[in-house]
């Protein structure tokens, strides 16, 4: 099926038949699309520029979700990753961290306290959605946490996540860990098409196999989960009533109440 937003189904639409009243208005809509996009690409082609080189931002580009945009704009929220002292300080920093509310001797936690840089917490949701429609460590946490929270709860929760793995990728200077080669390497060979308006030179050896990207990141899941069965049990962590968690027999509850 043809996309009619993509540079083919524009083509379509300018040959389409349609009543005298209105092509003007599609040709109108038309050109309107044509100019977001030219905004679009010089922007981005000014943002590949700025980065080419810098070595942060090639870094986070290994983490799956995360785009040249998204990269940039976490980049330049954090800037000097040493400024925070622990992954609970960038947290914080980006507003993701809860609220806390005390009364006398007792703490209670709330909502995200949403403090931060709020730009930056909106690329880490925005990213959040698409790191739990892959495999991975990300999926498995985030499938865990719908069974007892509200979706938008449990993608709250994986952004905070990211977070504190981005803390620890720009710490380390290390790269995400299961990233996919083939993924990687080409968001990293865009930057400098779109700097150089020409393409990266071929690294020696075989390119990565587009086939295997997605094995790095379901052997992490797979272990993820078995270290929350291992840890936990199959209904997960004690004192979180999941619903696939059997009710207690009445006779064991009796047994259990105070007489």
């Amino acid at each position: 099926m043809t996309d009619l937003f993509g540079k083919a189904g524009r083509a379509f639409l300018t040959k389409v038949e349609l009543p005298a009243s209105e092509r003007p208005l599609l040709d109108a809509d038309l050109r309107t699309i044509e100019f977001l996009n030219h905004q679009i690409a010089t922007a981005e082609k000014s943002l590949a520029q700025a980065v080419q080189k810098d070595v942060q931002v090639h870094r986070l580009l290994s983490v799956p979700g995360i785009s040249l945009a998204s990269a940039v704009g976490l980049r330049a929220a954090i800037g000097q990753v040493g400024r925070f002292k622990a992954p609970a300080n960038l947290v914080s920093y980006f507003g993701l961290n809860p609220s806390v509310y005390q009364s006398g001797l007792k703490a209670y936690t709330g909502h995200i306290s949403r403090r931060g840089r709020s730009p930056a917490r909106m690329v880490c949701v925005e990213v959040a959605h698409q790191l739990v429609k892959a495999p991975g460590p990300f999926h498995a946490f985030f499938q865990r946490l719908l069974r007892r929270k509200p979706y938008n709860v449990a993608i709250t929760a994986v952004a905070r996540k990211l977070v504190v793995l981005v803390w620890h990728m720009l710490t380390r200077e290390e790269d995400y860990r299961y990233a996919p080669p083939a993924l990687t390497r080409d968001k990293r060979a865009r930057i400098e098409r779109l700097a150089t308006g020409q393409r990266a030179a071929r690294s020696k050896g075989p390119a990565p196999d587009r086939t295997l990207d997605r094995q790095p990141a379901q052997r992490a899941e797979a272990d993820y989960l078995g270290f929350m069965e291992d840890r936990f049990g199959p209904n997960g962590p004690a004192g979180i009533e999941h619903p696939n968690r059997a009710a207690k027999p009445a006779a064991s509850r009796d047994k259990a109440a105070p007489t």
